[in-house]
């Protein structure tokens, strides 16, 4: 299993998509001894079951290509399963908690997915992403388990010098198997981390959502072009935040280091929240954090690519667009 160059995708050679693999592989064999010690609990063991069931779908995208809505399909039946047997927020109804819980990791699978387009971006968010909701486990009582982010967190430090390498193209990529796997275990966690009495708090429910803010605006931003132009959303494309940096003038590892650099601000932010608990407070970040990444979203859409603008560090050195011509995408 191989992504192959081609016009909508933004990678220059031939490159193995089997990182997804051993993503999961690391991630539920370090949680084994917590598992076997019972210090998690059973909704973590169906986080970790509905994990593998995205692994799957996505294994089976990468192996055959099952076409957009079959995987839909597949993602929606995973979403209202894991919903149903208990990956949702306490502090919601019956009735409200699964709809919501479905939604939340449909997108989340989705979202990682898309943001899955350049190089260390979907895996750095994604470590980023797991430790903070790590952190938040630690710091609100009964809002998830620091065991199962840190996991998730290790396996992806583990990929990345596999997937971002200084100077050259990733030697692995991670694969729909990869990021399926992913989103559903981060939006998994975020929604966990919403306890009952706890979660009630603004911080406790807004500070997940501040952790995975980036995937959420490049789907936001991905979506708004494509629909505005009639393209389909499942079709790929170079129009993602970090292609659009490119064409900015930044190359492609400042392009990642920004797009990083803007969760770890928002994770920071989520935590300050958490220790804080002030309603006030939080209302008043959290709007200020929407409109910061709103006017970022619209400089971005501004923004067309450019032939001949230099694109990025490779193996041979800086490259212009109209040099790489059919062989990059």
């Amino acid at each position: 299993m191989r992504a192959v160059p081609s016009v909508d995708r933004w990678h220059r050679t031939l490159t193995p998509v089997t990182g997804g693999i051993a993503l999961f592989a690391a991630f539920v064999i370090a949680l084994q001894p917590a598992f076997l010690s019972g210090a998690v609990d059973r909704r973590y063991a169906l986080l970790v079951l509905g994990a593998a069931a995205a692994f799957g779908l996505g294994l089976l995208d990468d192996a055959k290509s099952i076409g957009a809505r079959s995987k839909f399909g597949g993602q929606l039946a995973i979403g209202l399963a894991a919903a149903s047997m208990g990956v949702r927020p306490d502090w919601l109804p019956l009735w409200a908690g699964i709809p919501v819980a479905c939604l939340v990791l449909v997108a989340s699978m989705n979202s990682f997915n898309l943001l899955d387009n350049m190089d260390g971006l979907a895996a750095g968010t994604a470590a980023i992403a797991a430790l903070g909701l790590g952190l938040l486990a630690g710091l609100v009582p009964g809002s998830g388990s620091s065991v199962v982010a840190v996991a998730l967190a290790g396996a992806c430090l583990g990929f990345l010098p596999f997937n971002y390498r200084p100077r050259r193209p990733a030697a692995l990529f991670m694969g729909d198997s990869g990021s399926h796997m992913l989103g559903f275990t981060l939006g998994s966690l975020a929604l966990l981390a919403s306890p009952g009495g706890a979660g009630g708090a603004a911080a406790a429910v807004a500070a997940p959502l501040l952790i995975l803010a980036l995937p959420v605006l490049d789907t936001a931003l991905v979506m708004l072009v494509r629909f505005s132009e009639g393209r389909p959303l499942s079709l790929g494309g170079r129009d993602h935040s970090s292609h659009r940096l490119v064409y900015n003038g930044l190359g492609e590892r400042r392009a990642v280091a920004v797009l990083l650099a803007i969760t770890v601000n928002c994770t920071a932010t989520a935590i300050a929240l958490v220790i804080f608990q002030d309603a006030l407070l939080t209302a008043l970040v959290v709007g200020a954090t929407l409109a910061g990444l709103i006017a970022f979203a619209s400089q971005l859409v501004l923004v067309t690519e450019q032939p001949g603008r230099v694109i990025g560090l490779v193996a041979g050195g800086l490259e212009r667009e109209e040099e790489r011509s059919a062989n990059v995408v």
